[in-house]
């Protein structure tokens, strides 16, 4: 059903479905989200206190757990 509703990304099989299937076997919640690639690259290039730099209106689109 998720590929009905949304559209895949190519390493899905490889990299989510495991973790989708696991969740669903074991009756587990499974929410996920992806940030925009800029801001994932920024976390990825200077850690965390990247985020420190952004201002609100990123934080936003980020969301609040991070």
């Amino acid at each position: 059903m998720i590929s009905e509703i949304t559209q895949m990304w190519n390493n899905y099989r490889t990299d989510y479905k495991p973790l989708v299937e696991f969740a669903k076997a074991n009756n587990l919640c499974f929410i996920a989200t992806s940030i925009p690639r800029r801001y994932a690259s920024m976390i990825n290039k200077m850690r965390i206190e990247a985020l420190k730099e952004l201002c609100e209106d990123a934080h936003a689109v980020i969301g609040p757990d991070l």
